[in-house]
């Protein structure tokens, strides 16, 4: 008999007071009254946990390979569920629909487990072909700057995450300064529970910000911050980052209407549809996409391309450094003003420390980002994150080896992900 249906059996029959399992170690059944707590160093191919009936049509699912049960998971986890419920309200479903959905606790639970070979799919796809390959937390979408639908992103992870053991398959949608998708993945994950009941999903998103340190910079330095565990219709986070895009659209419309001054005839219109982060106003990126476009006219239309460096020069002078915008928060200001339940530091190698004074070494300087970073909350930094092959040489990989021990020392969770923007989520 198959293990899947010795579990289709548990539904139906009552547990015995001393029933034995059979597995690598003693392994007594507990009574029906009593909640089993984990299940651990049982073989797969011997597994048949039993489950009393009410348990089995609250959770609906029974766990193989180790892994918690769902009510081991509520018992464990309750802020969690607490966090659930609060999302079920907002699509009108069963908190127990959503236990796909993982927050805060489960996440710093399973952060620390996972090692950095569980964050690389590796050069070959090795490590997804062995299901070694089990956490993603920073991927795009659509309605951002990446090619993969909602419905495909968590379909791949639904059929990945059969390969995938202890711990379970992390993954999460990290869009820049918008939520929309965030949302819709709550809604597709509650209409199917069963199919996505081996991933365990994280609402995320990708939120513009900037570092200031006069003591230390002459710059300000851009950064992005990740919202891990978020409430996607929380009212408050929509509202500053709606308010961060209004500002970078107005912005742009600007930045537009002096390229008409240099005679590049332009339109916003126009622009907003030449990407898809200048049609929401989203992402550091943005700035460049709208010097993109202008540099696109401009050539096209013959007009001296010294138009638009002149345009960026000023926007320098004006903002310190390329990719900020008037709308960029502060770290303190983004914190206190959008809601997560784990704020993470993004691509931390990524990070241009420009403007560092005479004397200060970028160690002190990445170090004190860092400690202003966790003095206003940040819990997790993707030090686990990947680099596409051309940052990679002995100088930047020495650099990520000090960032990596000092957000050790400085007891942040190590996290990471692919940050995928094309078709799937096992490559960049």
């Amino acid at each position: 008999m198959l293990t899947t249906d010795i579990a289709r059996l548990a539904v139906n029959i009552n547990t015995p007071q001393n029933l034995y399992v059979p597995c690598n170690k003693s392994f007594r059944g507990r009574p029906q009254n009593k909640k089993l707590e984990t299940i651990q160093n049982i073989e797969p191919h011997l597994l048949a946990v039993y489950y009393n009936k009410s348990m089995a049509q609250k959770a609906a699912i029974i766990n193989f390979e180790g892994q918690m049960s769902v009510e081991d998971r509520i018992k464990k986890f309750p802020e969690d569920h607490n966090y659930r419920r609060e999302l079920a309200k907002h699509i009108r479903c069963w908190p127990e629909d959503l236990m796909s959905v993982t927050g805060t606790q489960e996440l710093e639970f399973l952060l620390k487990k996972l090692e950095r070979k569980n964050f690389q799919p590796g050069k070959n796809l090795e490590n997804f072909h062995n299901g070694i390959f089990k956490a993603n937390l920073h991927m795009h979408t659509t309605n951002s700057d990446g090619k993969m639908t909602v419905q495909s992103l968590l379909d791949q992870a639904a059929k990945y995450s059969k390969k995938v053991k202890d711990p379970p398959l992390l993954v999460a949608i990290t869009n820049h300064d918008i939520l929309d998708d965030a949302q819709e993945a709550l809604r597709i994950i509650s209409s199917d529970p069963e199919k996505f009941k081996d991933v365990r999903f994280i609402p995320g998103v990708e939120m513009s910000a900037k570092y200031e340190n006069p003591e230390l910079f002459d710059l300000p330095v851009q950064m992005e911050i990740l919202g891990y565990c978020v409430n996607p219709f929380d009212e408050k986070l929509n509202s500053a980052l709606a308010s961060l895009r209004e500002q970078n659209l107005r912005y742009a419309g600007e930045l537009i209407e002096k390229a008409r001054t240099f005679g590049i005839k332009a339109s916003f219109e126009e622009a907003k549809q030449y990407h898809n982060l200048i049609n929401i106003g989203a992402s550091p990126g943005f700035i460049g996409l709208v010097k993109d476009y202008l540099a696109h006219k401009a050539k096209q239309q013959g007009v001296d391309e010294s138009a638009v460096r002149e345009i960026i020069d000023d926007h320098c002078k004006r903002y310190g450094i390329f990719p900020l915008t008037p709308a960029t928060p502060e770290i303190a200001e983004i914190m206190e003003t959008s809601p997560a339940g784990m704020y993470g530091l993004s691509h931390p190698g990524r990070i241009e420390l420009h403007g560092l004074k005479e004397g200060i070494s970028g160690e002190k300087g990445i170090e004190s980002l860092l400690q202003k970073f966790k003095t206003h909350g940040g819990r997790a930094v993707e030090v686990n994150y990947l680099y596409p092959d051309y940052y990679h040489n002995e100088g930047f990989d020495s650099w990520l080896e000090k960032i990596h021990s000092l957000c050790n020392q400085m007891g942040f969770l190590n996290s990471g992900g692919v940050d995928n923007h094309g078709e799937s989520i096992f490559i960049r």
